[in-house]
């Protein structure tokens, strides 16, 4: 197994779009992205992913940045698509 080289947000970007927006997270850039696709794409990086659904729940009941459904909010595991962008 090879050791990451890219940080996780290097690895959101080059999933998601260079264009995704970094707006929320528990400041440690963790691997479990908490993916917003309402307008723009917006992402939130977390160490856990327990971390991420917590704050996906609040999403989903209290809305995001506005013109987004819950159902289109998604939890990614990086580490899974990492061997993918290295």
């Amino acid at each position: 197994m090879t050791k990451r080289k890219q940080s996780w947000m290097t690895i959101a970007k080059k999933v998601l779009d260079k264009s995704a927006v970094q707006n929320i997270g528990d400041g440690g850039g963790g691997q479990s992205a908490l993916v917003m696709p309402c307008r723009g794409v917006g992402f939130s990086l977390w160490w856990s992913k327990a971390a991420a659904e917590t704050w996906k729940g609040r999403l989903d009941r209290w809305g995001c940045c506005g013109g987004g459904h819950p159902w289109t909010h998604r939890i990614i595991d990086l580490s899974v698509v990492a061997a993918f962008y290295n």
